[in-house]
């Protein structure tokens, strides 16, 4: 007997494989949507094919990205100085190369593209990120690297974890201790308590991506103008109730022979790593100069951002999680019945997060520069909004 009823027909294929020839039709059941076979509960509507696409992510790659290079001739060239960072926002990238593709890639990047007429040109100009907007230099301060380790998906790697140990293979990767000792912590903490008793209060926490990454740094160390660290970060939990980390710590393998706070890519090793006497004259005269040579290129920043703005974008028919019951579920009194209890809960989520974020004794939620946390927010406006949890699995 076959899925499905007379209403609402499953498509029937031979064999078990996706896109297998079809052994009988009927006019509602499932077709091929574009190139692809997608499944029913997947597919995309007319309004969220025209907001994300293939075509929109093929015209970032194959117009915005060129465009960038011929705007960029150094595909190796830094940023000088922050300022140049801020300019990604507040003056853009020049990109006369899109002329002829302009009006298609606005109404497709409207976020992002921007036509200046007296220059005949466009701009790539991207919107300034509401943590920067609030305090431009709160991502530079320890406090704001911890509340964005909260508010991300690292709560889900964070452990309480002592002493510090890999499983790695140490014949491959090095002796399992770790250089972040209890003397280095006690350090940190100022003679608050020992290391027992900060574990013993919960009051340590590690994010912790040391087995995780030890097994490509090595690869990745060999393509040219990228590095990899293996890295562990150590937080206290401070009687505020924020994090404060107390150690990083970058056992790379044995070697023989904004985006600033949170860069998708480094390019160069930390200064104290097997410096040459004019890398550490530059380091000690000008650290900042050695910080921003770590930083991605002004080309490989752009890219990044431009494919991320597309990949982040909420179509305006957007289902999230929750707040629509399909047609056929409302027939049902008992599913009925569950998804508004579901769908209540939801919502009591929504208005406990507006709660927090409203408290102002909670810090990391509330204050001075501090950006409300909305990762988890089961809805949201259309646009890149950084809250909202679709229906759906696809993109």
């Amino acid at each position: 007997m076959g899925l499905g009823r007379e209403s609402q027909p499953r498509r029937r294929k031979r064999g078990g494989s996706v896109g297998g020839r079809v052994v009988g039709e009927h006019p509602l059941s499932e077709s091929r949507s574009s190139d692809i076979y997608v499944p029913r509960d997947e597919a995309f509507s007319d309004v969220k094919n025209r907001t994300f696409s293939a075509k929109t992510v093929y015209s970032v790659l194959h117009a915005v990205v060129p465009s960038l290079e011929t705007a960029i001739v150094d595909e190796n060239l830094g940023f000088p100085y922050f300022t140049r960072i801020d300019s990604l926002f507040n003056e853009g990238v020049n990109i006369p190369e899109l002329k002829n593709n302009s009006g298609f890639l606005r109404n497709l990047l409207p976020r992002i593209i921007k036509f200046v007429g007296d220059a005949q040109a466009d701009l790539l100009q991207f919107e300034t990120p509401a943590m920067y907007e609030k305090d431009k230099f709160s991502w530079f301060r320890d406090e704001e690297f911890s509340r964005q380790t909260l508010a991300g998906i690292n709560p889900y790697s964070i452990q309480l974890e002592w002493p510090l140990k890999s499983q790695l293979d140490p014949k491959i990767y090095g002796p399992p201790e770790s250089a972040i000792t209890a003397e280095l912590v006690e350090t940190e903490i100022k003679g608050f308590m020992t290391v027992e008793e900060a574990v013993k209060q919960k009051k340590l926490f590690m994010l912790d991506y040391h087995d995780l990454l030890m097994p490509y740094v090595r690869k990745v160390r060999e393509i040219k103008g990228t590095t990899l660290y293996g890295s562990r970060t150590l937080f206290f939990l401070t009687p505020t109730g924020t994090l404060r980390p107390l150690a990083i710590e970058l056992t790379r393998p044995p070697m023989d022979g904004y985006f600033p706070n949170r860069p998708t890519i480094a390019r160069n090793r930390m200064p104290t790593e097997d410096p040459s006497d004019a890398e550490w004259e530059i380091f000690h005269n000008k650290p900042e100069a050695t910080l921003l040579s770590c930083f991605p290129t002004q080309i490989q920043a752009a890219k990044v951002m431009a494919v991320l703005d597309v990949l982040s974008n909420h179509s305006p028919d957007e289902e999230y999680i929750g707040a629509e019951i399909e047609g056929v579920w409302a027939d049902n009194p008992t599913i009925k019945a569950a998804f508004e209890r579901f769908s209540g809960k939801l919502k009591e989520l929504d208005g406990i997060i507006d709660a927090r974020n409203a408290n102002r004794s909670l810090k990391n939620r509330n204050g001075a520069g501090v950006v409300p946390y909305e990762l988890l927010k089961p809805y949201s406006e259309p646009g890149v909004t950084g809250k909202g949890v679709p229906n759906s699995i696809s993109i």
